[in-house]
């Protein structure tokens, strides 16, 4: 298994948030000692008590010849596998700081079944290796101990871990979420985040900081708002505000959700064989959705594109900035990297088209709908709850019916540019 160190800077910055006073301390995946190396000071002067885990032998050793000097018999250095280790229930509650970079195995093969207390009784869940690592941590923590984490954007706002979040939400207080530049860690691509927990803390609003690590830009988001938004991210909540004040300042433009304007599904071919049947991701260029390429493809059985229907990347890179709108009556039918808005009343399509391209073209947008890393994806439950403009036709009609005539001309650029002739009007 690959380890990534976690970098100084990082490991400085998350030592902020360690508590005033420590007197036992646990490292379940120390590694080389990083994230213990600041707290080392703090550590010796209060005689607490430091555990640290790994499964490798040789990094053990490295951290025992570190830090014994400074901590002599209050260092105990064991190798575990941590998830073993903290099965004893003898455990619980030992610790008043834990501080963690777990690993981060996302593949389905590689959960693990744990069993956990909710709502009175108890149950197994099949989870992945970081979330499996974050509810240990939490039973080891004693009242008002604190967790300290490197923690991967699955946690934060992935939809599976919906469940982890509420779960960590009912035990105490998020203090702090922070976006790691990226490539943070040398060699790994990834969206990470550093995270503060309180067990039994006493519930005011977190700090939500993005990818700058040394001066960040900051946002006091309460819990209430987090529990309801289901995200810990700092871009989300960002542009979460910035559409909230738009549709509060600009009421006549009748705004209204995605999912109220139009019926979302998936297309119905399965990737990748289907981009030998029909419209696939690579259809999308320069602002427009090509369908010739599929049109000469043998016709699909399945579920067919209908004029008017707009399509956007379900899946990969930026794809939040890929509807287009179909043009002409086809035949082919789309993969299911491709996500399918039928608009409920036909006479809408180009007002949606240019609402959800006004909204998630801005520089804010993407963390609305998109997630993951990488090759992002949509997160359809987002997009069908995202508020668009539906009334510029009414509003600015030379703005819309310059609109419709790009839009009708598959002029990408034109349409680019007059989307962001809404936003500036919006302040998006």
């Amino acid at each position: 298994m690959m380890r990534y160190e976690t970098p100084e800077d990082v490991a400085g910055v998350l030592a902020r948030f360690a508590p005033a006073r420590i007197s036992r301390l646990l490292d379940p995946a120390v590694g080389g000692g990083r994230l213990v190396e600041p707290l080392l000071g703090r550590l010796t002067e209060q005689r607490a008590k430091v555990v640290c885990l790994d499964v490798d032998g040789a990094a053990l050793g490295g951290v025992a010849r570190s830090f014994r000097p400074a901590l002599g018999a209050n260092l105990r250095t064991e190798a575990a596998d941590f998830l073993e280790w903290s099965s004893a229930a003898y455990r619980r509650k030992a610790f008043d700081c834990i501080v963690m970079n777990p690993p981060f195995l996302g593949r389905k093969k590689d959960e693990t079944q744990i069993r956990i207390r909710r709502e009175g009784r108890d149950e197994v869940r099949s989870v992945s290796a970081e979330a499996a690592f974050t509810i240990r941590c939490l039973d080891l923590l004693g009242s008002a101990g604190v967790l300290l984490s490197v923690m991967p954007a699955s946690l934060v706002s992935g939809k599976k871990a919906s469940w982890v979040r509420r779960l960590i939400m009912s035990l105490g207080a998020v203090r702090y979420v922070h976006e790691l530049p990226p490539k943070a860690f040398q060699g790994l691509e990834a969206r990470l985040y550093l995270f503060a927990f309180e067990r039994n803390g006493i519930r005011r609003p977190t700090l939500l900081c993005n990818h700058d690590l040394r001066k960040p830009e900051r946002l006091w988001v309460k819990a209430s708002i987090l529990g309801q938004h289901d995200r810990w991210d700092y871009g989300f909540h960002e542009a979460r505000l910035k559409l909230e004040i738009a549709v509060q300042t600009n009421p006549t433009l009748g705004w209204r959700r995605v999912g109220e304007t139009a019926a979302m599904r998936r297309g119905a071919l399965s990737s990748p064989e289907g981009k030998t049947r029909g419209v696939h991701t690579c259809d999308f260029r320069e602002g427009i959705w090509h369908l010739d390429r599929a049109e000469r493809l043998p016709s699909c059985d399945g579920y067919q594109l209908g004029l008017g229907d707009l399509l956007i990347k379900r899946v990969g890179r930026a794809c939040s900035q890929s509807t287009g709108i179909v043009l002409e009556p086809t035949r082919v039918g789309a993969t299911d990297c491709v996500l399918i808005l039928r608009p409920r009343r036909p006479t809408e399509r180009f007002a949606m088209l240019f609402g959800i391209r006004a909204v998630l073209g801005s520089s804010s947008g993407a963390p609305l709908v998109e997630q993951g890393t990488g090759a992002t994806y949509i997160a359809e439950h987002s997009l069908s709850g995202l508020q668009i403009p539906m009334n510029v036709k009414d509003a600015y009609p030379d703005l819309y019916d310059r609109y419709v005539a790009c839009a009708e001309a598959s002029d990408g650029k034109g349409l680019q540019k007059l989307e962001t002739e809404l936003r500036a009007t919006l302040d998006l």
